[in-house]
C-alpha cells in the first residue's frame, strides 16, 4: 500500500523482483497452455481465442507503461490494476458464458455491450503499447466510419451500424476480434513464434552467426556475406526485421566497419538482409500464415511460390556486395576471428535438422503447419541432447516458453485490434467500394494500379508492423489487383513484399535506423544505401505478378530456366547499379546493364533472349578492354 500512497517513488527491489517472477510464470503458462491447446482441442474455438487474447492482455499490461516516465510509480500500477481487471473480465466473460451466448445470438444484453466495450477499449490500448499509435489510430476511424456513416459525405456514404450491433459483431461473433485472424495468432503464429524461441534457447542462432563466420569469413569482404547469410538465418527464426537486425547486427555491423566498408553500407546490408528473413521460406513472418487463412491455401503452397523471388532477394545482394567488394578491394576478417568450420559442423550439425525436420513434415508427411510445428518444437529438446554443451533442460525449456509468450505479444495485440477493422469493412462493404475506386482511378491500367498499391504498402509499413500492414492491404487492396486478372496469390504476395520493404524505405525505415544507431551512421544516406542495394526487392514484385513463373507455378523446366535468367538479371543489375564488373565501368555501360537486367529478371523468352544480347555486349566489351591492358579497378584509364 505504500507504493500507492507517494505517486513519485518507485517500488522496492523486492517488487520489481515478485512482479518479474509474475509475469514469467504467466508467459510460460501461456506458453504450455498453447501446447495443450494445439494437440487437445477441449474447448469451443472461440473459447479458445478468448484465453488466447487475455493472456496476452494482461502480459501486455505488465510488461509496457501506458506513459513514458509513468514506469513504476503509483499511478501507473492503478492504470495496470484497472486494465489487466478489464481484461480478464472481458475475455473471462465469453469464457464463462459462450453456451448461454451461443442460445441468444443476435440478441445482445446489456451486459454483452458492457464488457463488449471493455475489449474493445484494452484492445485498442495493447495495440497502442504494442504496435504504436498508428494502428490503433487506424482502427479508431474504422469505427468512427462504420457508427458515422449516414453522415459522411459522398462516396464515403454509408447505412451506418448503431452501437449495440457494432459491439455485439465485434465481441459475439467470430467475424471481429474474435475472428480469424485473431485464430490464427492463437494457433500457426505462436507455435511458429515458440519454435523460434526453442531454436533460439538451444543455440541455434548463435550458431547460425558463428557458421556463416567460419563459411565466409575468409572471404574478400566476408562480414558483409555474413550479414546476409546470418541474417537470412536468424530471420527465419524470428520472423520479425527489427529483432532481426538489432541481434545480428551487434555483431555483424562492427565486423564489416572492420574490414573496410563504410558505416553507412554496413548499416544498410544488415539492415536489408534482416529485413528479408520475412519473406524467407520455410519460416516466413507471421504474415505469412494470415495469408494462409485469406487465400484458403495450404501454407505450403505459400512458401513454395515464395521461395524463388525470396532467393533473388538475397542473390541480388551478394552480388551487390561481391562487386562493391572488388570495387574497394577489401580485406577477409581477421583469421583469429574465424571458427574452424569443421569442428564448429562436428559440434553443432544438429540445430540444421529442426528446421529440416519442419520442412519434411510439411512438405512429405503434409502435416499442418501447426502439428509441424509442434513435433518440431518437441524434436528441438531432443536434438540438443546430440550435443552435452547444447543440451536443454528445465531452465532452458522455461526460458524458450517464456520467451516464446513474449514474443508473441505484439502479434496478440495486432490480430485483435485487425479483427475490428476487417469487421468494420464486413459490416460496411468499403472493400468492394475502394477496389472499384482504385480501378477507376488506375484508368484500367494495370502498371498504374500495381504503383498505386506499391506506394500504399510502403507509406503503410512505414508506420505499421508488416503483419498489420499486411491484413489493411489485403482486404482493401489486393482485390483490386484480382480484379484486374492478377493470381490471388501473387496479388498477396505483392503487397506482403511492400509492406516488408517498407521497413528500409525512407523516410521511416524501422530496420534501418536500429542499423544506423549500431553503425554510427546517418540514417537517411544508410536508407538510401539499402534501397539503392535492394533494388531487386523492388522489381522482383512486378515480375511475378504478370508472369507466376517465379512463383513456381508452371513446368518445372520453364520454373528452372526463368529464374536461372533471373539470377544472372541481378547480376547484371548489381554490376550496374555499383558501376563495376570486371573494372569500373562507364554510365552508357551501366544503362545497358540495368536494361539487361530488367530483361532478365522479367519470366518471358523473347525479353531474356534481348536481356542475354545486351549483356553479352557489355561483357565482349570488357574482356576486350582487358585484354588491351585495362588495369581492373581503374576505370576507363589504360595501363601506361
Amino acid at each position: 500500500m505504500a507504493v500507492l500512497q507517494q505517486s513519485n517513488e518507485r517500488p522496492g527491489t523486492a517488487i520489481i523482483v515478485r512482479m518479474a517472477q509474475i509475469i514469467s510464470i504467466l508467459a510460460i503458462l501461456m506458453s504450455i497452455y498453447q501446447l495443450y491447446i494445439s494437440l487437445t482441442l477441449t474447448i469451443s474455438i472461440m473459447q479458445q481465442r478468448a484465453i488466447h487474447l487475455g493472456f496476452g492482455l494482461v502480459l501486455t499490461f505488465l510488461v509496457t507503461s501506458f506513459k513514458k516516465g509513468w514506469e513504476g510509480t503509483a499511478r501507473e500500477w492503478v492504470v495496470k490494476a484497472v486494465l489487466i481487471l478489464l481484461s480478464l473480465a472481458g475475455t473471462g466473460y465469453i469464457v464463462q458464458q459462450y453456451s448461454t451466448l451461443v442460445e441468444r445470438f443476435g440478441f445482445p444484453t446489456n451486459l454483452d455491450i458492457i464488457f463488449g466495450s471493455m475489449i474493445v477499449l484494452v484492445s485498442l490500448e495493447a495495440s497502442r503499447r504494442m504496435a504504436g499509435r498508428g494502428f490503433a489510430v487506424i482502427a479508431i476511424l474504422a469505427i468512427i466510419y462504420a457508427l458515422a456513416g449516414p453522415y459522411l459525405p459522398g462516396p464515403l456514404e454509408h447505412a451506418g451500424v448503431q452501437l449495440p450491433r457494432f459491439l455485439s459483431f465485434m465481441y459475439l461473433t467470430t467475424e471481429g476480434i474474435y475472428g480469424s485472424i485473431l485464430g490464427i495468432s492463437a494457433t500457426f503464429v505462436f507455435m511458429f513464434i515458440l519454435f523460434g524461441a526453442f531454436l533460439n534457447a538451444s543455440g541455434a542462432g548463435e550458431f547460425y552467426i558463428r557458421f556463416a563466420v567460419a563459411l565466409l569469413g575468409k572471404v574478400k569482404g566476408g562480414p558483409a556475406y555474413v550479414a546476409v547469410l546470418a541474417s537470412a538465418f536468424f530471420g527465419m527464426i524470428s520472423g520479425s526485421g527489427v529483432a532481426n537486425a538489432a541481434t545480428t547486427g551487434v555483431f555483424t555491423i562492427p565486423l564489416m566497419k572492420r574490414v573496410g566498408f563504410k558505416p553507412y553500407f554496413a548499416g544498410a546490408v544488415e539492415a536489408l538482409s534482416s529485413t528479408g528473413g520475412q519473406i524467407m521460406p520455410p519460416i516466413m513472418g507471421a504474415a505469412a500464415f494470415i495469408m494462409v487463412d485469406f487465400l484458403g491455401v495450404s501454407y505450403l503452397q505459400i512458401i513454395k511460390a515464395a521461395l524463388i523471388p525470396a532467393l533473388l532477394y538475397f542473390i541480388a545482394i551478394f552480388f551487390m556486395l561481391y562487386f562493391e567488394t572488388k570495387k574497394l578491394n577489401l580485406k577477409p576478417v581477421e583469421e583469429s576471428e574465424i571458427p574452424s568450420l569443421k569442428p564448429l559442423l562436428k559440434a553443432n550439425f544438429h540445430h540444421f535438422l529442426p528446421p529440416l525436420m519442419l520442412v519434411v513434415l510439411l512438405a512429405v508427411f503434409k502435416y499442418t503447419p501447426l502439428y509441424s510445428a509442434v513435433i518440431s518444437i518437441a524434436f528441438i529438446v531432443i536434438a540438443s541432447w546430440f550435443r552435452k554443451e547444447s543440451r536443454m533442460g528445465v531452465k532452458k525449456i522455461l526460458k524458450a516458453l517464456e520467451d516464446g509468450a513474449r514474443g508473441a505479444l505484439v502479434i496478440v495485440a495486432v490480430c485483435a485490434v485487425a479483427g475490428i477493422i476487417v469487421g468494420v469493412i464486413n459490416l460496411t462493404g468499403v472493400g468492394l467500394e475502394l477496389s472499384a475506386m482504385l480501378i477507376n482511378f488506375a484508368g484500367g491500367s494495370l502498371i498504374l494500379l500495381l504503383i498505386l498499391t506499391m506506394l500504399s504498402s510502403i507509406v503503410l509499413g512505414m508506420g505499421l508492423p508488416t503483419t498489420a500492414c499486411y491484413i489493411i492491404l489485403a482486404v482493401l487492396v489486393a482485390p483490386a489487383l484480382v480484379d484486374m486478372g492478377i493470381l490471388p496469390l501473387a496479388a498477396h504476395l505483392f503487397v506482403l513484399y511492400f509492406g516488408v520493404l517498407a521497413l528500409v524505405t525512407p523516410p521511416i525505415a524501422g530496420c534501418v535506423y536500429i542499423t544506423a544507431g549500431i553503425a554510427d551512421a546517418e540514417p537517411m544516406r544508410t536508407g538510401l544505401e539499402a534501397v539503392k542495394l535492394g533494388l531487386a526487392g523492388f522489381i522482383v514484385p512486378y515480375m511475378f505478378v504478370n508472369n507466376p513463373i517465379l512463383l513456381m507455378m508452371g513446368p518445372p523446366h520453364l520454373v528452372l530456366l526463368f529464374f536461372i535468367t533471373a539470377v544472372i538479371g541481378t547480376m547484371a543489375l548489381a554490376a550496374g547499379a555499383q558501376g563495376y564488373l570486371l573494372f569500373k565501368i562507364s554510365w552508357v555501360t551501366r544503362v545497358l546493364l540495368i536494361a539487361s537486367a530488367l530483361l532478365l529478371i522479367h519470366p518471358n523468352l523473347m525479353t531474356d533472349i534481348w536481356g542475354i544480347v545486351f549483356l553479352a555486349i557489355v561483357l565482349v566489351q570488357q574482356f576486350m578492354k582487358k585484354r588491351r591492358g585495362f588495369k581492373a579497378g581503374a576505370g576507363e584509364v589504360p595501363i601506361r
